[in-house]
């Protein structure tokens, strides 16, 4: 249920921002929406593609990233220029990351960054993924309004999907004033 909710979903969602400025744009008068519609167009024959891809890998019973961090850089260039949220990636490249692993970090981050796009002001995210001693940690990161309350909330279905690989979500503002959702996930 959640892959479906992460990976179905989610670009709906993307497509309905679009949209949306689509809207908002022919409402103020200007009709010249050529090249949105476009990129909405091609971004959705992508995402057309990318799930006949995710329900061919379903019944073949295989993982939905055969290589994590191209599939994490990919995904995250597309998310950037859908959204404007610029991303930065940092991780080693030789992580022991195994096919269950990689499907669950990578529906993590897609989840993570949508709703930093839909729940913060910040136009800024970092994603970094790093070995500390047995556990796998991936930490997403954005600006955060100095005028905020303090955090008292972890997004349920991250904590969810690292709960079942026997992990821990974390959720706090660091010294540089960013929002930071910590997973920590034992190897």
């Amino acid at each position: 249920g959640q892959d479906i909710h992460d990976s179905v979903i989610q670009p709906y969602i993307g497509l309905q921002f679009g949209l949306a400025a689509i809207t908002q744009k022919l409402q103020s008068g200007n009709g010249d929406v050529k090249d949105e519609v476009k990129d909405l167009l091609e971004m959705t024959e992508g995402e057309v593609k990318e799930l006949r891809q995710y329900v061919g890998d379903l019944r073949r019973g295989e993982s939905t990233s055969p290589a994590f961090l191209p599939a994490v850089r990919h995904f995250a260039a597309k998310f950037s220029d859908a959204t404007g949220l610029q991303i930065e990636i940092n991780s080693s490249e030789d992580l022991p990351i195994y096919d269950r692993l990689a499907a669950e970090l990578f529906q993590i981050i897609e989840e993570g960054l949508s709703n930093i796009r839909r729940h913060s002001n910040s136009s800024f995210a970092r994603i970094a993924i790093t070995r500390e001693r047995s556990d796998l940690v991936l930490q997403l990161r954005n600006h955060r309004r100095k005028d905020l309350n303090p955090i008292s909330f972890v997004p349920r279905s991250i904590a969810d999907r690292a709960a079942a690989l026997g992990g821990k979500t974390d959720v706090f503002t660091d010294g540089n004033n960013e929002t930071v959702v910590s997973v920590r996930i034992p190897l």
